[in-house]
């Protein structure tokens, strides 16, 4: 993000890359993975929801979190925001309710962008992954100036290096040579590229050392798979997926995770 990060130049560049990128996603398996999302998410917001308290989402992209949690949580006030004018418009047309704003910009860039100590809740999904290791932190840092002391964040992991698809991605990356996601050189090559893992140990020291204290934790996705191809329907995969989440030895080889924390 801005002087701290690649990831901002690089993805978002071209004026399509809302459309785009929704319409990558728009497959069976992202799919699934979105409903257990949902899924999980709803036992967390309908703790935390409250007409009198305000609701960020930070990297809120085209908006599919946003849009879920304003269609089917309370809040006060609801905000997204994106560094990518484009995400942000196609983020725009999934708003429900009045009372959603958004803010386009970049917070290593502008640590003001948001308002300080402000938000009781805030959601960062896709985030900390697909920035560079040494950027996390200062980046984390900087959002929990804008959440209350106590206030919560969500924020998940979606590419566990220790899951299937996550030590395949190493594989294809430290043996095969596949550059990662952050690479701009293989951006502007064109040549295919592979998103970055990360370990729940790592998970649990950036969140510690920018001042978050993890409550809880989801683990889900252990079944691989990849666009369209699921290894079972959709409907008997979901029923798997949790009951796998329930069973504490499996936990380490799920691909996502989302950490439930308290601003120190």
């Amino acid at each position: 993000m801005g002087n701290d990060s690649q990831y901002t130049e690089l993805y978002f560049r071209n004026s399509h890359i809302g459309e785009d990128y929704d319409a990558r996603i728009h497959n069976k398996f992202e799919v699934s993975i979105f409903g257990l999302e949902k899924y999980f998410l709803g036992k967390i917001f309908s703790g935390i929801q409250g007409k009198n308290k305000s609701y960020l989402d930070f990297a809120c992209g085209t908006g599919r979190i946003l849009a879920f949690v304003n269609e089917c949580f309370t809040f006060g006030e609801y905000v997204g925001c994106d560094s990518s004018p484009a995400m942000i418009e196609v983020a725009k047309n999934k708003a429900v309710k009045g009372n959603v704003r958004f803010v386009v910009g970049d917070l290593s860039d502008n640590p003001n962008l948001l308002p300080q100590e402000h938000f009781d809740v805030v959601t960062a999904f896709r985030l900390i992954v697909n920035l560079e290791s040494e950027f996390r932190t200062p980046l984390l840092k900087r959002l929990g100036y804008s959440i209350k002391p106590g206030g919560t964040l969500i924020i998940n992991n979606h590419m566990n290096r220790y899951s299937f698809l996550g030590i395949a991605a190493l594989f294809m990356h430290r043996v095969l040579g596949f550059p990662l996601k952050s690479d701009l050189r293989a951006f502007e090559e064109g040549r295919r590229r592979i998103i970055n893992t990360m370990s729940e140990r790592e998970a649990r020291y950036v969140l510690k050392n920018a001042g978050f204290e993890i409550v809880g934790i989801v683990r889900f996705t252990f079944v691989p798979g990849h666009k369209n191809v699921i290894l079972l329907p959709q409907r008997m995969l979901a029923r798997l997926e949790l009951l796998l989440s329930k069973i504490p030895l499996l936990n380490f080889f799920c691909k996502d995770q989302i950490y439930v924390c308290v601003k120190k």
